[in-house]
């Protein structure tokens, strides 16, 4: 399976355009960015991480219609003072080649 590597090269301010395989980009070289984690979800597999309760940590509906990805999950640290984690699903198949960022940006302690 092959996954393109550009939103992950993207946020870590890197320039790639290869495709890859999932599993391959946990040893992806970045500068000051470690990936911790790739892995291939199933279609329909997706469970969001449970919360300090036992149950889901948030509420997502879509999670069973979710097509086959590759979860990706890195740290950042653009500065000495910085620690930043990211995620980014690829599309493991029929990426349009469009990015859509989404988080928390300054709201996040």
């Amino acid at each position: 399976m092959q996954v393109g590597m550009t939103a992950v090269a993207m946020l870590c301010g890197e320039s790639i355009s290869a495709a890859a395989s999932c599993d391959s980009l946990r040893s992806l070289s970045l500068a000051r960015t470690t990936i911790t984690s790739a892995q291939v979800v199933a279609a329909g597999a997706f469970a969001p991480s449970l919360g300090a309760a036992g149950g889901p940590a948030r509420e997502f509906p879509g999670a069973k219609t979710l097509p086959e990805f590759c979860r990706v999950q890195g740290v950042s640290k653009p500065s000495t003072d910085s620690h930043v984690e990211f995620e980014v699903w690829l599309p493991v198949s029929g990426w349009n080649g469009k990015y859509q960022g989404a988080g928390n940006g300054w709201l996040c302690r």
